[in-house]
Protein backbone atom coordinates (compact mmCIF):
# COMPACT_ATOMS: atom_id res chain seq x y z
CA UNK A 1 0.00 0.00 0.00
CA UNK A 2 2.72 2.22 0.85
CA UNK A 3 4.06 1.73 -2.61
CA UNK A 4 0.57 2.63 -3.98
CA UNK A 5 0.54 5.84 -2.17
CA UNK A 6 3.95 6.97 -2.69
CA UNK A 7 3.61 6.63 -6.92
CA UNK A 8 0.39 9.06 -6.52
CA UNK A 9 -2.31 6.19 -6.55
CA UNK A 10 -5.33 6.98 -3.59
CA UNK A 11 -6.98 3.54 -2.18
CA UNK A 12 -10.45 3.46 -0.91
CA UNK A 13 -12.35 0.74 1.28
CA UNK A 14 -15.88 0.57 0.83
CA UNK A 15 -17.75 -1.60 3.68
CA UNK A 16 -20.91 -2.58 2.28
CA UNK A 17 -22.45 -3.65 6.08
CA UNK A 18 -21.86 -0.51 7.26
CA UNK A 19 -22.04 1.70 4.38
CA UNK A 20 -19.25 3.46 5.19
CA UNK A 21 -16.32 4.56 3.02
CA UNK A 22 -12.71 4.96 3.85
CA UNK A 23 -10.19 6.90 2.03
CA UNK A 24 -6.18 6.57 2.34
CA UNK A 25 -4.29 9.99 2.91
CA UNK A 26 -3.95 10.14 -0.81
CA UNK A 27 -7.65 9.85 -1.62
CA UNK A 28 -8.78 12.29 1.05
CA UNK A 29 -5.83 14.80 -0.61
CA UNK A 30 -7.69 14.15 -4.22
CA UNK A 31 -11.31 14.57 -2.72
CA UNK A 32 -10.41 17.10 -0.53
CA UNK A 33 -11.73 16.15 2.56
CA UNK A 34 -9.86 15.25 6.09
CA UNK A 35 -11.86 12.88 7.26
CA UNK A 36 -10.49 9.01 6.78
CA UNK A 37 -14.03 7.54 6.90
CA UNK A 38 -17.28 8.48 6.08
CA UNK A 39 -20.91 7.76 4.86
CA UNK A 40 -21.95 6.82 1.48
CA UNK A 41 -23.85 9.89 1.14
CA UNK A 42 -21.18 12.14 2.65
CA UNK A 43 -18.86 10.66 0.21
CA UNK A 44 -21.39 11.13 -2.98
CA UNK A 45 -21.67 14.96 -1.27
CA UNK A 46 -18.22 15.69 -2.41
CA UNK A 47 -18.69 14.56 -6.01
CA UNK A 48 -19.90 17.13 -8.62
CA UNK A 49 -24.08 17.42 -8.96
CA UNK A 50 -23.42 16.30 -12.58
CA UNK A 51 -21.77 13.20 -11.51
CA UNK A 52 -22.99 12.23 -8.60
CA UNK A 53 -26.33 10.51 -9.66
CA UNK A 54 -23.62 7.91 -12.02
CA UNK A 55 -21.74 7.05 -9.41
CA UNK A 56 -24.31 6.07 -7.12
CA UNK A 57 -26.02 4.00 -10.11
CA UNK A 58 -22.30 2.15 -10.38
CA UNK A 59 -22.08 1.44 -6.34
CA UNK A 60 -25.69 0.25 -6.57
CA UNK A 61 -24.73 -1.94 -9.45
CA UNK A 62 -21.40 -3.31 -8.44
CA UNK A 63 -22.90 -4.59 -4.82
CA UNK A 64 -26.09 -5.76 -6.58
CA UNK A 65 -24.40 -7.66 -9.47
CA UNK A 66 -20.78 -7.81 -8.05
CA UNK A 67 -19.45 -6.68 -11.29
CA UNK A 68 -15.78 -4.75 -11.16
CA UNK A 69 -15.92 -0.72 -10.21
CA UNK A 70 -14.85 1.60 -12.69
CA UNK A 71 -16.16 4.77 -13.51
CA UNK A 72 -14.58 8.40 -14.41
CA UNK A 73 -16.01 11.67 -12.42
CA UNK A 74 -15.13 14.60 -11.07
CA UNK A 75 -14.87 15.62 -7.57
CA UNK A 76 -15.45 18.99 -5.58
CA UNK A 77 -11.98 20.20 -3.85
CA UNK A 78 -12.28 22.01 -1.25
CA UNK A 79 -11.91 25.55 -3.01
CA UNK A 80 -15.10 24.53 -5.34
CA UNK A 81 -12.92 23.52 -8.44
CA UNK A 82 -13.61 20.08 -10.14
CA UNK A 83 -10.98 17.62 -10.44
CA UNK A 84 -11.12 14.38 -12.64
CA UNK A 85 -10.81 11.08 -10.78
CA UNK A 86 -10.68 7.58 -11.74
CA UNK A 87 -12.55 5.11 -9.64
CA UNK A 88 -11.40 1.28 -9.68
CA UNK A 89 -12.30 -1.62 -7.52
CA UNK A 90 -13.57 -5.18 -7.12
CA UNK A 91 -16.43 -6.55 -5.02
CA UNK A 92 -15.10 -8.94 -2.31
CA UNK A 93 -17.33 -11.57 -0.33
CA UNK A 94 -20.32 -9.88 -1.48
CA UNK A 95 -22.60 -13.04 -0.55
CA UNK A 96 -21.01 -14.08 2.93
CA UNK A 97 -20.75 -11.35 5.61
CA UNK A 98 -17.85 -8.96 5.34
CA UNK A 99 -18.85 -8.42 2.19
CA UNK A 100 -16.34 -5.33 0.69
CA UNK A 101 -15.15 -3.33 -1.82
CA UNK A 102 -11.58 -2.12 -2.20
CA UNK A 103 -9.97 -0.19 -5.32
CA UNK A 104 -7.74 2.53 -6.27
CA UNK A 105 -8.08 6.28 -6.57
CA UNK A 106 -5.94 8.18 -9.69
CA UNK A 107 -5.92 11.39 -10.83
CA UNK A 108 -7.57 11.42 -14.47
CA UNK A 109 -7.04 15.54 -14.64
CA UNK A 110 -4.03 15.29 -16.94
CA UNK A 111 -5.55 12.49 -19.08
CA UNK A 112 -9.05 14.52 -19.10
CA UNK A 113 -7.03 17.83 -19.90
CA UNK A 114 -4.84 16.21 -23.19
CA UNK A 115 -8.04 14.72 -24.26
CA UNK A 116 -9.99 17.81 -24.20
CA UNK A 117 -7.14 19.44 -26.09
CA UNK A 118 -7.44 16.35 -28.16
CA UNK A 119 -10.62 17.14 -29.17
CA UNK A 120 -10.28 21.23 -29.51
CA UNK A 121 -7.12 20.30 -31.62
CA UNK A 122 -9.42 18.04 -34.17
CA UNK A 123 -12.19 20.64 -33.94
CA UNK A 124 -9.86 23.36 -34.91
CA UNK A 125 -8.23 20.94 -38.22
CA UNK A 126 -11.62 19.54 -39.38
CA UNK A 127 -12.54 23.42 -39.58
CA UNK A 128 -9.75 24.97 -40.94
CA UNK A 129 -9.35 26.62 -44.53
CA UNK A 130 -6.46 25.50 -44.79
CA UNK A 131 -5.45 22.06 -45.84
CA UNK A 132 -4.26 19.67 -43.02
CA UNK A 133 -2.85 16.79 -44.21
CA UNK A 134 -1.18 13.53 -42.71
CA UNK A 135 0.81 11.49 -44.75
CA UNK A 136 3.50 8.35 -43.56
CA UNK A 137 6.87 8.27 -44.32
CA UNK A 138 6.25 6.62 -47.96
CA UNK A 139 3.89 9.56 -48.95
CA UNK A 140 0.30 8.18 -48.07
CA UNK A 141 -2.19 10.11 -47.04
CA UNK A 142 -3.62 9.29 -43.41
CA UNK A 143 -5.55 12.39 -42.33
CA UNK A 144 -7.20 15.15 -44.63
CA UNK A 145 -10.07 17.46 -42.82
CA UNK A 146 -12.28 19.40 -45.03
CA UNK A 147 -10.44 21.96 -45.74
CA UNK A 148 -8.06 19.73 -47.70
CA UNK A 149 -10.87 18.78 -50.14
CA UNK A 150 -12.00 22.73 -50.60
CA UNK A 151 -8.47 23.37 -51.97
CA UNK A 152 -7.53 20.25 -53.75
CA UNK A 153 -10.70 19.05 -55.00
CA UNK A 154 -10.05 15.11 -53.51
CA UNK A 155 -12.95 14.25 -50.80
CA UNK A 156 -10.99 12.59 -47.74
CA UNK A 157 -12.38 8.67 -49.17
CA UNK A 158 -11.18 9.65 -52.31
CA UNK A 159 -7.48 10.42 -50.89
CA UNK A 160 -7.09 8.53 -47.81
CA UNK A 161 -4.57 5.35 -48.37
CA UNK A 162 -3.43 6.44 -51.72
CA UNK A 163 0.21 8.51 -52.26
CA UNK A 164 -0.14 12.68 -51.71
CA UNK A 165 1.41 12.55 -55.28
CA UNK A 166 -1.65 12.82 -56.75
CA UNK A 167 -2.02 16.53 -56.44
CA UNK A 168 1.64 17.18 -58.14
CA UNK A 169 1.65 18.83 -61.36
CA UNK A 170 4.45 18.27 -64.05
CA UNK A 171 7.85 19.07 -62.73
CA UNK A 172 7.48 18.59 -59.73
CA UNK A 173 7.40 14.58 -58.97
CA UNK A 174 10.53 14.87 -56.95
CA UNK A 175 9.95 17.40 -54.84
CA UNK A 176 7.32 15.18 -52.08
CA UNK A 177 10.66 12.75 -51.90
CA UNK A 178 13.11 15.50 -51.22
CA UNK A 179 10.62 17.01 -48.35
CA UNK A 180 9.94 13.25 -46.89
CA UNK A 181 13.87 13.06 -46.90
CA UNK A 182 13.95 16.44 -44.94
CA UNK A 183 11.21 14.69 -42.75
CA UNK A 184 13.23 11.63 -41.80
CA UNK A 185 15.94 13.89 -40.85
CA UNK A 186 13.85 15.42 -38.24
CA UNK A 187 13.33 19.12 -39.84
CA UNK A 188 10.81 21.16 -41.04
CA UNK A 189 9.99 22.63 -43.98
CA UNK A 190 8.27 26.32 -43.49
CA UNK A 191 6.29 27.77 -45.85
CA UNK A 192 7.57 26.58 -49.18
CA UNK A 193 5.84 28.09 -52.00
CA UNK A 194 5.03 25.94 -54.85
CA UNK A 195 2.05 24.80 -56.80
CA UNK A 196 0.07 21.98 -56.53
CA UNK A 197 -2.79 20.15 -59.22
CA UNK A 198 -6.48 20.09 -58.21
CA UNK A 199 -8.52 17.28 -58.61
CA UNK A 200 -10.33 19.17 -61.62
CA UNK A 201 -6.93 19.65 -63.32
CA UNK A 202 -6.55 22.97 -62.51
CA UNK A 203 -2.69 24.34 -60.87
CA UNK A 204 -2.82 26.80 -57.92
CA UNK A 205 -0.24 28.25 -55.98
CA UNK A 206 -0.17 27.16 -52.71
CA UNK A 207 2.60 27.67 -49.26
CA UNK A 208 3.21 24.27 -47.50
CA UNK A 209 5.01 23.76 -44.37
CA UNK A 210 5.56 20.31 -43.11
CA UNK A 211 6.35 18.45 -39.82
CA UNK A 212 7.63 15.45 -37.95
CA UNK A 213 5.29 13.45 -36.40
CA UNK A 214 6.45 11.49 -33.67
CA UNK A 215 5.06 9.14 -30.94
CA UNK A 216 4.97 9.13 -27.02
CA UNK A 217 8.61 7.19 -27.40
CA UNK A 218 10.41 9.43 -30.12
CA UNK A 219 9.79 7.26 -32.65
CA UNK A 220 9.17 8.98 -36.33
CA UNK A 221 5.75 8.24 -37.59
CA UNK A 222 4.71 10.51 -40.39
CA UNK A 223 4.81 14.09 -41.26
CA UNK A 224 1.40 16.89 -40.95
CA UNK A 225 1.13 19.10 -43.63
CA UNK A 226 -0.03 22.75 -43.67
CA UNK A 227 -1.33 23.98 -47.27
CA UNK A 228 -2.49 27.10 -48.01
CA UNK A 229 -4.29 28.31 -51.49
CA UNK A 230 -2.49 31.60 -51.97
CA UNK A 231 -2.88 31.99 -56.18
CA UNK A 232 -5.13 34.55 -55.20
CA UNK A 233 -2.16 36.60 -53.19
CA UNK A 234 0.33 35.59 -56.23
CA UNK A 235 -1.80 37.04 -58.58
CA UNK A 236 -2.37 40.41 -56.64
CA UNK A 237 1.41 39.97 -56.41
CA UNK A 238 1.79 40.04 -60.33
CA UNK A 239 -0.84 42.34 -60.63
CA UNK A 240 0.74 44.82 -58.42
CA UNK A 241 3.92 44.26 -60.62
CA UNK A 242 2.62 44.26 -64.04
CA UNK A 243 1.02 47.88 -62.60
CA UNK A 244 4.35 49.05 -61.42
CA UNK A 245 6.20 47.83 -64.79
CA UNK A 246 3.42 50.11 -66.21
CA UNK A 247 3.87 52.82 -64.20
CA UNK A 248 7.92 52.77 -64.80
CA UNK A 249 6.56 52.58 -68.61
CA UNK A 250 4.29 55.38 -68.33
CA UNK A 251 6.97 57.60 -66.19
CA UNK A 252 9.90 57.16 -68.27
CA UNK A 253 7.96 58.75 -71.26
CA UNK A 254 6.55 61.48 -69.04
CA UNK A 255 10.62 61.98 -68.27
CA UNK A 256 10.86 61.78 -72.30
CA UNK A 257 8.55 64.75 -72.02
CA UNK A 258 10.56 66.29 -69.50
CA UNK A 259 13.92 65.57 -71.15
CA UNK A 260 12.58 67.05 -74.38
CA UNK A 261 11.56 70.28 -72.66
CA UNK A 262 15.39 70.21 -70.62
CA UNK A 263 17.16 69.61 -73.66
CA UNK A 264 16.09 73.06 -75.23
CA UNK A 265 16.91 74.33 -71.97
CA UNK A 266 19.98 72.85 -71.00
CA UNK A 267 21.41 72.68 -74.49
CA UNK A 268 20.99 76.40 -75.06
CA UNK A 269 24.06 77.32 -73.22
CA UNK A 270 26.67 74.99 -75.42
CA UNK A 271 24.86 75.64 -78.37
CA UNK A 272 25.72 79.81 -77.78
CA UNK A 273 28.81 78.90 -77.43
CA UNK A 274 29.44 76.92 -80.27
CA UNK A 275 27.57 80.15 -82.18
CA UNK A 276 30.01 82.63 -80.31
CA UNK A 277 32.98 80.63 -81.12
CA UNK A 278 32.23 80.54 -84.50
CA UNK A 279 30.90 84.14 -85.15
CA UNK A 280 33.84 85.25 -83.54
CA UNK A 281 36.30 83.06 -85.94
CA UNK A 282 34.34 84.08 -89.02
CA UNK A 283 35.38 87.57 -87.89
CA UNK A 284 38.88 86.89 -87.44
CA UNK A 285 39.04 85.42 -90.95
CA UNK A 286 37.24 88.39 -92.29
CA UNK A 287 39.90 90.72 -90.94
CA UNK A 288 42.31 88.96 -93.23
CA UNK A 289 45.36 88.89 -90.73
CA UNK A 290 47.28 86.08 -90.90
CA UNK A 291 48.10 86.32 -86.91
CA UNK A 292 44.93 85.87 -86.20
CA UNK A 293 44.94 82.05 -87.74
CA UNK A 294 45.82 80.87 -84.21
CA UNK A 295 43.17 82.43 -82.54
CA UNK A 296 40.54 80.86 -84.97
CA UNK A 297 42.02 77.69 -84.60
CA UNK A 298 41.57 77.75 -81.09
CA UNK A 299 37.99 79.69 -81.44
CA UNK A 300 36.82 76.48 -83.75
CA UNK A 301 38.74 73.79 -81.08
CA UNK A 302 36.19 75.24 -78.24
CA UNK A 303 33.20 75.22 -80.89
CA UNK A 304 34.30 71.29 -81.49
CA UNK A 305 34.56 71.19 -77.48
CA UNK A 306 30.86 72.45 -76.87
CA UNK A 307 29.11 70.79 -79.75
CA UNK A 308 30.56 67.89 -78.69
CA UNK A 309 29.25 68.39 -75.02
CA UNK A 310 25.91 69.42 -76.53
CA UNK A 311 25.90 65.52 -77.95
CA UNK A 312 26.98 63.79 -74.89
CA UNK A 313 24.22 65.54 -72.87
CA UNK A 314 21.71 64.50 -75.87
CA UNK A 315 23.30 60.78 -75.70
CA UNK A 316 23.24 60.80 -71.30
CA UNK A 317 19.34 61.87 -71.23
CA UNK A 318 18.70 59.46 -74.09
CA UNK A 319 20.11 56.86 -72.08
CA UNK A 320 18.63 57.79 -68.54
CA UNK A 321 14.89 57.78 -70.23
CA UNK A 322 15.42 54.58 -71.83
CA UNK A 323 17.40 52.57 -69.13
CA UNK A 324 16.13 54.69 -66.04
CA UNK A 325 19.79 54.05 -64.47
CA UNK A 326 23.29 56.01 -65.09
CA UNK A 327 26.61 55.09 -66.19
CA UNK A 328 28.53 55.77 -62.78
CA UNK A 329 32.32 55.95 -62.68
CA UNK A 330 35.24 57.32 -60.37
CA UNK A 331 35.45 60.94 -61.02
CA UNK A 332 37.71 64.03 -59.46
CA UNK A 333 34.96 65.72 -57.22
CA UNK A 334 37.16 69.27 -57.67
CA UNK A 335 37.61 68.35 -61.37
CA UNK A 336 34.19 67.33 -62.13
CA UNK A 337 33.00 70.66 -60.42
CA UNK A 338 35.11 73.03 -61.52
CA UNK A 339 34.33 71.99 -65.36
CA UNK A 340 30.78 72.17 -64.85
CA UNK A 341 31.42 75.68 -63.47
CA UNK A 342 33.51 77.06 -66.80
CA UNK A 343 30.60 77.09 -68.95
CA UNK A 344 27.90 77.91 -65.87
CA UNK A 345 29.68 81.00 -65.34
CA UNK A 346 30.04 82.17 -68.88
CA UNK A 347 28.88 85.82 -68.65
CA UNK A 348 28.69 85.41 -64.92
CA UNK A 349 31.57 87.67 -64.20
CA UNK A 350 30.64 90.31 -66.70
CA UNK A 351 27.20 90.27 -64.70
CA UNK A 352 29.07 91.19 -61.08
CA UNK A 353 28.84 88.00 -59.82
CA UNK A 354 31.87 87.11 -57.27
CA UNK A 355 32.93 83.44 -57.48
CA UNK A 356 34.46 80.83 -54.22
CA UNK A 357 35.46 77.34 -53.92
CA UNK A 358 35.32 76.01 -50.82
CA UNK A 359 36.61 72.47 -51.53
CA UNK A 360 36.62 69.38 -48.38
CA UNK A 361 40.35 68.35 -48.79
CA UNK A 362 39.21 64.89 -47.04
CA UNK A 363 37.12 64.48 -50.21
CA UNK A 364 38.60 63.72 -53.40
CA UNK A 365 36.36 61.02 -54.68
CA UNK A 366 33.20 60.43 -56.11
CA UNK A 367 31.49 57.46 -58.05
CA UNK A 368 28.78 59.37 -60.46
CA UNK A 369 27.94 59.73 -64.24
CA UNK A 370 30.34 63.11 -65.01
CA UNK A 371 27.78 64.09 -67.75
CA UNK A 372 24.46 63.69 -65.16
CA UNK A 373 26.19 65.29 -62.52
CA UNK A 374 27.68 68.27 -64.44
CA UNK A 375 24.60 68.77 -65.50
CA UNK A 376 22.63 69.19 -62.59
CA UNK A 377 25.65 71.66 -61.05
CA UNK A 378 25.65 73.54 -64.38
CA UNK A 379 22.04 73.91 -64.19
CA UNK A 380 22.08 74.94 -60.13
CA UNK A 381 24.48 77.50 -60.89
CA UNK A 382 22.75 78.83 -63.50
CA UNK A 383 19.67 79.11 -61.65
CA UNK A 384 22.15 81.16 -58.94
CA UNK A 385 23.31 83.75 -61.33
CA UNK A 386 19.89 84.43 -62.69
CA UNK A 387 18.79 84.76 -59.21
CA UNK A 388 20.87 87.26 -58.09
CA UNK A 389 20.51 89.55 -61.25
CA UNK A 390 18.40 92.01 -59.34
CA UNK A 391 20.41 91.99 -55.86
CA UNK A 392 23.77 94.61 -55.19
CA UNK A 393 25.69 91.94 -52.97
CA UNK A 394 26.14 88.57 -55.94
CA UNK A 395 27.96 85.67 -54.75
CA UNK A 396 27.74 82.16 -55.65
CA UNK A 397 29.81 80.19 -53.54
CA UNK A 398 30.40 76.00 -54.44
CA UNK A 399 31.62 73.62 -51.09
CA UNK A 400 32.08 70.47 -50.28
CA UNK A 401 31.90 68.56 -46.77
CA UNK A 402 32.71 65.18 -46.11
CA UNK A 403 29.34 63.64 -44.05
CA UNK A 404 30.96 60.50 -43.41
CA UNK A 405 33.37 57.99 -44.65
CA UNK A 406 30.75 56.99 -47.79
CA UNK A 407 28.74 60.53 -48.23
CA UNK A 408 29.92 64.12 -49.47
CA UNK A 409 27.51 66.90 -49.68
CA UNK A 410 28.12 69.82 -52.33
CA UNK A 411 26.32 73.05 -52.05
CA UNK A 412 25.83 75.36 -54.24
CA UNK A 413 24.62 78.79 -52.62
CA UNK A 414 24.23 82.47 -53.85
CA UNK A 415 23.15 85.65 -52.44
CA UNK A 416 19.60 86.52 -53.91
CA UNK A 417 15.83 87.25 -53.70
CA UNK A 418 15.78 83.73 -52.10
CA UNK A 419 12.77 81.25 -52.52
CA UNK A 420 8.66 82.77 -51.43
CA UNK A 421 7.84 79.79 -49.11
CA UNK A 422 4.22 78.92 -51.26
CA UNK A 423 7.11 77.89 -54.56
CA UNK A 424 9.55 75.76 -51.91
CA UNK A 425 7.39 73.18 -51.16
CA UNK A 426 6.25 72.25 -54.67
CA UNK A 427 10.27 73.68 -56.25
CA UNK A 428 11.24 70.17 -57.54
CA UNK A 429 7.84 69.47 -59.12
CA UNK A 430 7.94 69.86 -63.21
CA UNK A 431 6.92 72.99 -64.49
CA UNK A 432 7.21 74.95 -61.12
CA UNK A 433 9.33 77.98 -61.77
CA UNK A 434 10.31 81.42 -60.10
CA UNK A 435 11.51 82.32 -63.57
CA UNK A 436 9.40 84.63 -66.03
CA UNK A 437 11.29 82.59 -68.78
CA UNK A 438 11.56 79.17 -66.98
CA UNK A 439 10.00 76.19 -68.08
CA UNK A 440 10.37 74.95 -64.35
CA UNK A 441 12.14 71.30 -65.76
CA UNK A 442 15.44 71.64 -64.82
CA UNK A 443 15.50 71.17 -60.86
CA UNK A 444 12.62 68.26 -61.18
CA UNK A 445 15.26 66.64 -63.58
CA UNK A 446 18.02 67.37 -61.32
CA UNK A 447 16.93 65.66 -58.72
CA UNK A 448 15.49 62.66 -60.42
CA UNK A 449 19.34 62.44 -61.71
CA UNK A 450 20.52 62.95 -57.67
CA UNK A 451 18.13 60.16 -56.96
CA UNK A 452 19.07 57.56 -58.98
CA UNK A 453 22.76 58.38 -57.66
CA UNK A 454 21.64 57.04 -54.55
CA UNK A 455 21.49 60.99 -53.63
CA UNK A 456 19.25 63.66 -52.25
CA UNK A 457 18.80 67.34 -53.87
CA UNK A 458 17.19 69.88 -51.33
CA UNK A 459 16.67 73.48 -50.86
CA UNK A 460 17.64 75.70 -47.76
CA UNK A 461 17.49 79.53 -46.88
CA UNK A 462 20.68 81.12 -47.31
CA UNK A 463 22.17 82.31 -44.36
CA UNK A 464 21.88 86.56 -44.26
CA UNK A 465 19.85 85.89 -47.49
CA UNK A 466 19.40 84.15 -50.81
CA UNK A 467 19.25 79.93 -51.16
CA UNK A 468 21.28 77.29 -50.71
CA UNK A 469 21.20 74.02 -53.34
CA UNK A 470 22.60 71.19 -50.88
CA UNK A 471 22.98 67.33 -52.98
CA UNK A 472 24.99 63.90 -51.56
CA UNK A 473 27.24 61.82 -53.60
CA UNK A 474 29.01 58.61 -52.73
CA UNK A 475 32.57 59.26 -52.35
CA UNK A 476 35.09 56.66 -53.16
CA UNK A 477 38.25 56.15 -50.75
CA UNK A 478 41.40 56.28 -52.71
CA UNK A 479 42.33 52.63 -51.77
CA UNK A 480 39.13 52.07 -53.87
CA UNK A 481 39.93 53.75 -57.28
CA UNK A 482 39.59 51.70 -60.24
CA UNK A 483 38.41 52.25 -63.69
CA UNK A 484 34.61 51.80 -64.00
CA UNK A 485 32.01 50.88 -61.64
Amino acid sequence: MLAIEAAGIGTWHWDIAASGIHLSFRSRELVGVSRESMGLSDFLSLIHPDDRDLVAQAFRHCRTNGGEYDIDFRALATVGEARWLCMRGRPRNLRAHGAEVRGVLLDMMRRKTAEEANSRLAAIVASSNDAIVGKTLDGVVTDWNRGAETILGYSADEIIGKSISLTLPPGHEKETAAILERIKRGERVEHFETRRRRKDGEIIDVSVTVSPVWDSSGRLLGASKVLRDITERQQTRQRLHDLQAELIHISRFTALGEMASMLAHELNQPLTAVANYLNGGRRLLEGGQTGNIPMVREAVERAAEQALRAGQIIRRLREFVSRGESERRVENLVKLIEEASALALVGAKEAGVRMSFDFDTRVAFVLADKIQVQQVLHNLMRNAVEAMQETSRRELTVSTLLLDHETVRVDVSDTGSGIAPEIAEQLFQPFVTTKRQGMGVGLSISRTIVESHGGRLWAEPNTGGGTVFRLTLKTIEGKEVVDGD
